[in-house]
């Protein structure tokens, strides 16, 4: 079971994050689909965190090129695609752990439907 949030918003957002600056810690969308588009950022040494969640529908982040990845992926039913992984259906679920000198600490989440 899983809550949807229509407070969060309905519809289709759409992030394009090209400096520390404008990142913020959590984007979340109630039902639609969320793009949070990380691929033009430049982050610095050490963890950068960020939470994306959606409650019914699409998630997608595109990460920047160069850095490591922690990330938990998770669909409470759906699918999940993480790089080359992949898992679908009840409480789908991925977790990748990269080490270097930029990481982005990702959790991605959706109630139902997809992560990618």
């Amino acid at each position: 079971m899983f809550n949807v949030h229509v407070g969060r918003g309905v519809g289709d957002d759409s992030y394009a994050v090209t400096s520390v600056q404008q990142l913020q810690d959590d984007y979340r969308l109630g039902i639609g689909t969320l793009e949070l588009d990380l691929g033009g950022l430049q982050l610095p040494e050490g963890e950068t965190f960020v939470d994306a969640s959606v409650d019914v529908g699409d998630l997608e982040v595109i990460v920047p090129a160069g850095v490591a990845l922690r990330v938990h992926g998770e669909a409470q039913a759906g699918y999940v695609e993480v790089l080359d992984a992949t898992d679908e259906g009840w409480k789908a679920d991925i977790d990748l752990a990269e080490t270097g000198d930029r990481v982005l600490v990702l959790d991605a989440q959706v109630g139902a439907g997809a992560v990618r």
